[in-house]
């Protein structure tokens, strides 16, 4: 036999039947998937068949494969190219495998996103935080550096804030499948007792906010740790959450948060 037909027939990929050329007793080759056989969140092929057959009599043989890339597909209009660290962090820390429909795999990015990094509490230059390790909030759009921020957090080394978090849960929605996800936000004025130098209690009021995601209509709060989806409106989040500390006052209104990204 100088050749043999190899199909791959159920795992991510459904595939045609091709003719790989045999050599010294091995059949070696590439087979391109053609269709998705599930609309089902997954990482890997790893419960792929591979079937083989000559003159159209199926033989028994020895399963072996070696997958080079993921994907993930949910909807062919959401498909972007293979992203290794995002795919490894989504599969790995946020729990993506198995994620069946738009909702869940949202509610999985947003507390995976929620439990992979630490976080500033109530970030703040006035009082000894520092700025933004992944982007620039100076800019608008922002400039926001995906890739930097998904490695930190496969490393295990990520500290972010709130709209960093919003901004990386907005691109890899888009990435791994599911589309109309927008980060919002307010402002506020925070005043609160501090100690200075000295051990002296005084008062300071600065300008501070918060960002978070939203997708159907509901709210998904990246940060703070272990905060994830709510089943909350946004007025319903502000109002309850945001607006119930006393010690804020003089909010914005809600707005967009704009990104660019870079990857």
């Amino acid at each position: 036999m100088k050749t043999i037909k190899a199909t791959c027939t159920d795992g991510i990929f459904a595939s045609e039947a091709t003719e790989l050329s045999i050599a010294n007793g091995k059949a070696e080759g590439v087979v391109t998937a053609k269709e998705a056989v599930e609309r089902k969140c997954r990482g890997r092929a790893e419960n792929a068949s591979w079937s083989f057959s000559v003159l159209g009599v199926k033989l028994s043989a020895k399963e072996q494969m070696t997958i080079s890339k993921c994907y993930v597909l949910l909807d062919r209009g959401n498909l972007d190219k293979p992203w290794k660290t995002l795919l490894k962090t989504a599969f790995g820390k946020w729990n993506f495998s198995g994620a069946t429909t738009h909702d869940q795999l949202m509610d999985r990015l947003s507390r995976g996103i929620s439990n992979s990094a630490s976080y500033y509490d109530e970030w703040n230059p006035e009082v000894g935080k520092t700025g933004s390790l992944y982007v620039d909030q100076k800019q608008n759009p922002m400039p926001l550096s995906v890739a930097g921020m998904v490695d930190a957090i496969d490393k295990g080394t990520a500290k972010i804030i709130c709209v960093e978090a919003a901004g990386l849960m907005e691109y890899s929605a888009s990435v791994l499948g599911s589309g109309g996800v927008s980060s919002r936000g307010v402002g506020w004025t925070e005043t609160r007792k501090t100690t200075n130098a000295q051990g002296q209690e005084e008062t300071k009021s600065w300008r501070s906010g918060h960002t978070w995601c939203l997708y159907g209509g509901k709210v998904h709060n990246p940060v703070p740790y272990n905060a994830g989806p709510t089943n909350k409106s946004e007025s319903d989040y502000i109002k309850d959450g945001l607006k119930s500390d006393e010690n804020r006052s003089n909010f914005t209104e809600p707005g967009g948060r704009y990104f660019s990204f870079n990857k």
